[in-house]
C-alpha cells in the first residue's frame, strides 16, 4: 500500500516540490523496502527516476527541483515498489506561470451607508499567508460608485427613472495609510463627486 503527495498542487518552473510517500504492507505495518519514484513530464516522457529509502515508519521524502525551463502542464509522480510493476500510488501537480498569493487582507466597517462629504473608516488587517502580520506596509486603494442592482431595504425592487443612465465613478482614495505592528490600520474613505440620481448607489472600496 502506498500514499504519494506534495505540499501543494501548483508550482512555477524553477521551484521545488517536496514529495512525501508512505509505504505499508497490506496489514498496515511500515514497509522499509526501497521504493522508486518515477516522474513524468506533461508530454509523457520520463523526467526522473528516484530511489526513495525508508526514513522511518515507512515514510519517505524527496525535494524535486523543477528546471527553470520546465515544461508547463501536468506532471505525474508514480510510486513503485517494483519499477516493472504497476504503481502503488500516484499524484499529479501543475507547473504553470503564476505568482502565488503572499498576502491576505480582511476589510471590515461598522458603517452601513456613506454620505457625500463625510468619511467612513475601513478597518484593514493584513497577514502574510505563511503566518505573521503584514507590518509597516503602505495601504492604498480606490472607491467605485455605481448603481445598485436592488434597494437594500426592499430587495428585488429598484426605484427611480429606469431609463436614466448613471455612469460609474472611480477615484483613488485621498489617503495612504501604513499597517502597524499588528498588521492593522484604519483607512478613511470619502465618496467622489457623484451624479444626482434617484437611484440607489453602491460604493465598492478596493484596497491593495
Amino acid at each position: 500500500l502506498g500514499v504519494d503527495y506534495t505540499e501543494r498542487g501548483v508550482y512555477r518552473a524553477g521551484e521545488t516540490a517536496h514529495v512525501s510517500a508512505l509505504v505499508r504492507t497490506s496489514d498496515g505495518a511500515a514497509a522499509n523496502l526501497p521504493a522508486t519514484l518515477i516522474v513524468s513530464r506533461p508530454d509523457g516522457v520520463e523526467y526522473r527516476r528516484i530511489t526513495l529509502r525508508d526514513q522511518g515508519d515507512g515514510g519517505r521524502t524527496h525535494a524535486l527541483q523543477f528546471d527553470a525551463a520546465a515544461m508547463t502542464g501536468t506532471w505525474r509522480m508514480r510510486l513503485h515498489v517494483d519499477p516493472e510493476a504497476p504503481a502503488i500510488a500516484e499524484t499529479a501537480v501543475l507547473v504553470e506561470d503564476f505568482v502565488p498569493e503572499r498576502l491576505g487582507l480582511d476589510l471590515t466597517t461598522t458603517a452601513k451607508t456613506i454620505t457625500p462629504g463625510e468619511a467612513v473608516e475601513i478597518d484593514v488587517t493584513g497577514r502574510y499567508l505563511y503566518g505573521p502580520p503584514a507590518v509597516d506596509l503602505a495601504v492604498e486603494g480606490e472607491v467605485v460608485v455605481a448603481p445598485a442592482a436592488t434597494e437594500t431595504a426592499f430587495r428585488g425592487f429598484s426605484f427611480g427613472d429606469s431609463e436614466a443612465v448613471v455612469t460609474p465613478v472611480r477615484r483613488a482614495l485621498d489617503q495612504v495609510a501604513r499597517t502597524g505592528a499588528d498588521g492593522r490600520t484604519l483607512l478613511p474613505v470619502r465618496l467622489p463627486s457623484i451624479p444626482k440620481t434617484a437611484r440607489a448607489l453602491n460604493a465598492k472600496v478596493l484596497i491593495r
